[in-house]
């Protein structure tokens, strides 16, 4: 049922209303595929110009083609509350039956958005069809009702270019769904520090280092050896020095201080030479031999397994006695 005209309202209608109202219903009883969307925007223009309650019959049934049932049943309430006895029995019939029809087919949803000032964009889908899509809004930070058709839903807020989560559901007629949209910026994920380049492993192979450590006991037995060596050659050396001052004191006592005439002399000075020899190979061969231990012990220590403890102290100790003489020592 349509009201052609709204001129004779309770309440003064002005041109401007009276234009956007006879435009509304040159849209919706024409045949244009979006006539119920462009009709629903001049009646709500009109009415937000002169509220008139006779252009709330009109406004009532567009809401109802777009399913904003809840602005439909405000209006059809509204147009028989206040239409009273104005209205014929068969109108007031029509749209008493086309309220009952809207008010059996709603749900609730009720949306809080944070924060307020979005726009709330309802998506029913029904079983076949197009979507329909409702945009309401904007909201103003506390929780609202939204009166929609029952059925399956899609909604999301949106504000200032950033949407929210969909929120997807299905209701039945007369059933209360709500939901809060957040529409606070997230803050950026805090930075991963860069990673951390683990220094470079210097330490020695754990399983050590076996041409090292063959060599050190090497050079440890040279060592050993050039010491048992210098230790030869030293009582050696001994023995020269003993038999030459025998051989002197015996040219002596030929003749005195014995001087290069004498018998003893020649042998003397051979016995003389022979110690000094001694002397200088047990010297040379000392430090050869010691020179070989150092580096042994060196090899030893650098050689060693990662995971094995070093001895407290390294010492090699020469010895010597009656019937021999040799080296001893602790690595």
């Amino acid at each position: 049922m349509l009201v052609s005209s709204a001129s004779y309202a309770e309440t003064p209608v002005s041109e401007n209303a009276n234009r956007h109202f006879s435009q509304g219903v040159r849209y919706l009883t024409s045949k244009d595929a979006g006539r119920y969307e462009k009709a629903y925007r001049e009646f709500k223009a009109a009415y937000a110009d002169s509220p008139s309650w006779k252009i709330l019959g009109n406004l009532g049934i567009v809401a109802h083609e777009l399913e904003r049932d809840g602005e439909a049943i405000d209006a059809f309430t509204a147009y028989l509350e206040r239409g009273g006895k104005e209205l014929s029995a068969n109108e007031r019939k029509q749209f008493k039956e086309d309220l009952a029809l809207v008010q059996a087919g709603y749900a609730n949803v009720s949306v809080q958005t944070d924060p307020g000032g979005a726009w709330i964009l309802d998506e029913r889908l029904p079983e076949t069809g197009e979507p329909i899509i409702n945009r309401y809004g904007p909201t103003d930070g506390e929780m609202q009702l939204l009166r929609v058709r029952a059925g399956h839903h899609r909604v999301r807020a949106e504000i200032n270019g950033v949407e929210s989560d969909v929120w997807e559901f299905s209701v039945k007629a007369g059933q209360s769904v709500s939901h809060e949209f957040s529409l606070r910026p997230q803050p950026p994920p805090p930075e991963e520090p860069p990673p951390v380049e683990p220094a470079p492993d210097v330490r020695v192979d754990s399983s050590g280092n076996p041409g090292l450590r063959v060599a050190s006991y090497v050079a440890l037995g040279l060592g050993a050896v050039g010491v048992g060596v210098g230790t030869y050659f030293l009582v050696d050396a001994f023995d020269k020095r003993n038999h030459a001052d025998d051989v002197f004191e015996r040219c002596s006592q030929v003749a005195l201080d014995c001087p290069e005439t004498a018998p003893l002399y020649a042998e003397a000075k051979e016995a003389e030479a022979a110690e000094s020899d001694a002397f200088s190979r047990s010297r040379i061969t000392y430090v050869a031999g010691g020179a070989l231990l150092v580096t042994g012990v060196v090899l030893f220590f650098v050689s060693a397994p990662s995971g094995e403890a070093p001895h407290e102290e390294a010492a090699l100790v020469p010895w010597l006695g009656p019937q021999g003489f040799g080296v001893s020592g602790r690595f």
